[in-house]
């Protein structure tokens, strides 16, 4: 968690940024087994966050990007890779989300898995999505 020199003015923020675009989600919290080949197993330690409001970032679906550089930037820039991710406001996490949680999308009943969540400085954490699981 990054502390802020201006905490009100960056919970004001946060709150605008959730009311403009925030959505629902559920957290459930998975930890990884001794096995490495393993799957990931219900963590019980953690309770399971229930409709936490966050930013949905969907996965880019262009295919070109929106200006042409230079003849030789030409093959390289002619395709994008992305995944969704969702941000969340660090205050109202009650455990920091990790690898393997899964996040389900409740506008869709979408279920994700969490990679490698980091911190963006604003007192939001994003976490990378995979693939669509259900």
């Amino acid at each position: 968690m990054v502390l802020s020199p201006r905490p009100a003015r960056q919970a004001r923020l946060s709150r605008s940024v959730e009311k403009a675009f925030g959505e629902l989600f559920t957290i459930e919290a998975f930890k990884p087994t001794d096995n490495v080949n393993g799957r990931y197993v219900a963590d019980v330690s953690r309770p399971t966050l229930v409709e936490i409001q966050g930013v949905w970032h969907g996965p880019t679906k262009s295919s070109a990007p929106m200006a042409r550089g230079a003849a030789s930037d030409e093959s390289a820039s002619s395709w994008r890779v992305s995944r969704p991710e969702v941000h969340f406001d660090d205050a109202i996490l009650l455990w920091q989300v990790q690898m393997g949680d899964r996040i389900t999308r409740l506008l869709d009943g979408a279920v994700y898995t969490a990679s490698a969540p980091y911190p963006n400085g604003f007192g939001r954490t994003v976490i990378p999505l995979t693939s669509r699981k259900r």
